[in-house]
């Protein structure tokens, strides 16, 4: 009581610094540090989790607006040209690579 009618009347309050009031306070900010660490990590957690179901989200968006344009099991002409090949210097070139002879002449309307 001593203590707080000092500090009302003077605006400092001296309390005897004691082992146990030392040991006391460091308790205290102990577990005040702990609490602010549990609540920082639950924190980072769930903003973890919230960035995850907002990338999914975000993926889950852009696979579907992919249209597939051709059967995985495509029998084809299509199936068959890759695509990082060149294109044939002339038509005779073309016309000897037996692949490429049949879409060639589709192309050529023959």
């Amino acid at each position: 009581m001593h203590a707080i009618a000092q500090v009302w009347t003077t605006g400092i309050c001296s309390v005897a610094q004691t082992p146990e009031v030392i040991k006391l306070r460091q308790q205290g900010e102990e577990q005040q540090a702990l609490e602010r660490a549990r609540e920082r990590v639950e924190r980072a957690v769930q903003d973890l989790k919230n960035k995850i179901a907002s990338e999914n989200e975000e993926v889950r968006q852009i696979y579907k607006q992919i249209t597939p344009t051709f059967d995985p099991e495509d029998d084809g002409i299509w199936s068959e040209i890759d695509l990082l090949e060149g294109d044939p210097v002339h038509r005779g070139v073309a016309m000897r690579n037996l692949r490429l002879k049949p879409f060639w002449l589709k192309a050529e309307g023959i």
